[in-house]
């Protein structure tokens, strides 16, 4: 290997490592905010709570599609490739499933729940819709409204409240809301998302690590380790900080 090719090899690394440090930092932050949220909270962190969590799932999904395609051809991605993806979570992660999820991978423990749980589970479909929308379409809202009033239409806000009602479900839900206890609605609900969201992380977190994409994949396990190692009794009670 020529001397530029290699010094070309460790760039790339430093680059996947950067590229994951921002990533992680960005899915933890959106989760800090998710956390601080209170019934009635003004619209602009929650807004910016959903910027995160959409840049960070849409970060980490592209970086294993990056992963595999070289440990499967030994070319990255190019730049062009990586943009014609767009920025479809839903698609996304029913590309990671096609290419990481491989009969080999699925013998592993748990590998066969992440699958089922990232392709079936109902709330995360829903989450990666909505999130899907606010990337395509909403996260300029308010900017484009400055100089066109009329691109001000339903605040992407408010499709995730109705997030939060399906996630405890409507007994649940009237229960609370005939008692007027809407911290505790709060609270609940985001219980149940976070609890979704670390799950579909965490599957992702464990391709790194056990589904043969190399040896730059394996080398991020500090960056993906707390969600590779979180237990399922712990889904949903973790205190994430800034």
């Amino acid at each position: 290997m020529s001397k530029q090719a290699v010094l070309n090899a460790r760039k790339r690394r430093l680059a996947l490592s950067k590229e994951l440090e921002i990533t992680m930092t960005l899915i933890r932050s959106s989760f800090v905010l998710l956390q601080r949220g209170r019934p009635y909270h003004p619209h602009p962190p929650h807004f910016a709570f959903m910027l995160l969590l959409t840049s960070g799932l849409e970060r980490l999904m592209k970086i294993l599609l990056m992963l595999h395609e070289y440990a499967t051809t030994g070319q990255f991605l190019t730049e062009q490739q990586m943009k014609k993806r767009g920025h479809d979570l839903t698609k996304l992660r029913d590309d990671v499933i096609t290419r990481c999820f491989t009969p080999i991978y699925l013998a592993h423990p748990h590998a066969q729940n992440d699958y089922d749980f990232l392709l079936h589970d109902p709330l995360f479909e829903e989450i990666l819709s909505i999130l899907t929308q606010f990337a395509n379409r909403d996260r300029y809202l308010y900017l484009n409204a400055i100089s066109d009033p009329d691109k001000l239409w339903n605040p992407p806000d408010r499709l995730w409240d109705q997030l939060e009602s399906k996630a405890i479900g409507q007994q649940r839900l009237g229960e609370l809301l005939v008692t007027n206890q809407l911290d505790v609605r709060k609270q609940e609900a985001t219980k149940h998302l976070l609890s979704t969201l670390e799950r579909g992380v965490r599957a992702f977190a464990r391709l790194f690590i056990l589904a043969n994409l190399g040896d730059d994949a394996q080398g991020q396990i500090n960056e993906v380790w707390e969600f590779f190692r979180l237990d399922d009794t712990a889904l949903g009670t973790r205190l994430y900080e800034f």
